[in-house]
């Protein structure tokens, strides 16, 4: 019955967060928590790191002048101006947390479900 409730309650706040303006900035500390799970998933999975995919995707010519262009950088010591303007970060989004939040709270209930479900048995079983 609490876990009802509580995936009830997880699933109202997690459809005010999906609908929520885009034009109201993500906080930072949920951004923090977004770039740790996103971390941590991308090390599961193996993933290139952020841009590199597309780097693979773009021509000699457009990869050339990127390695120029940062290079140009190093030498006035402006690298991190060069890399932001070259590499359009990913912009973290209401939609996104979102997203994050209906994995997390999957994989939560789910488990929580199954623990629920294992003291049921062990209840019913010793009665028996």
């Amino acid at each position: 019955m609490v876990i009802g409730a509580m995936i009830t309650a997880v699933v109202i706040l997690n459809l005010r967060t999906y609908s929520r303006d885009p034009e109201i900035p993500v906080p930072k500390w949920l951004i923090g928590i977004y770039r740790l799970w996103t971390c941590a998933d991308c090390r599961k999975r193996k993933k290139e790191p952020f841009g590199m995919s597309k780097m693979r995707e773009t021509s000699k010519e457009t990869r050339i002048q990127t390695v120029k262009t940062i290079s140009e950088a190093e030498n006035k010591n402006d690298v991190n101006k060069k890399l932001s303007e070259l590499i359009d970060e990913e912009q973290i989004t209401w939609k996104k947390i979102s997203d994050m939040v209906d994995g997390i709270a999957f994989w939560l209930f789910g488990l929580a479900t199954l623990c629920n479900f294992a003291v049921f048995l062990a209840i019913v079983t010793s009665r028996g």
